[in-house]
């Protein structure tokens, strides 16, 4: 009996000087089966009901100044929502309810406003999309150049633009 005691002490003591070998193991960790291994400090990824939503802009309410409303395009149903804190994204009677609800706008005077929407237990913030700097266009010489912060002249209008008295 005591002989094994010893034997089973000595092989333990045994392994536990070799170096582990993790090579067996490289197939699973090829395979990546509990996702992709992120650095720290790298923001969360949205959860998915926050994807198919985006902040398109944010506005004052026409009947008090103080209250901002988001502007937020539903990307599924192809619909924007004019919605303020504590408001939620539905319709009545609509089959593409979402359930979501906004439940705060941050920073509504800044460029880095961030509206936060909720799903259940599940939290989200939505900011406007980052925009990169495109190519200058040249200008074309002997054409005039409109004013700086001018709109665009329109082209002329061409045609009618028929009209229907409906019933």
């Amino acid at each position: 009996m005591r002989t094994w005691g010893l034997a089973l002490v000595v092989a333990t003591v045994a392994l536990a000087n070799e170096p582990a070998d993790f090579s067996r193991y490289q197939i699973i960790i090829d395979r990546s089966p509990f996702g992709a291994v992120t650095a720290a400090g790298v923001p969360d990824a949205q959860p998915n009901f926050a994807q198919r939503f985006q902040l398109v802009g944010l506005v004052t309410s026409n009947g008090s100044p103080s209250k901002v409303q988001a502007i937020l395009l539903d990307r599924d149903a192809n619909r924007s929502w004019f919605k303020a804190e504590g408001e939620w994204i539905k319709a009545d009677g609509d089959p593409n309810d979402t359930g979501v609800k906004v439940v705060r706008i941050q920073d509504a005077l800044t460029a880095k406003a961030k509206v936060v929407i909720q799903f259940g237990l599940e939290t989200a913030s939505l900011s406007f999309p980052e925009r990169t700097a495109g190519p200058a266009t040249a200008p074309v010489p002997g054409q005039p150049q409109p004013a700086p912060g001018a709109m665009p002249a329109r082209p002329p209008f061409a045609g009618r633009i028929p009209f229907r008295r409906s019933n």
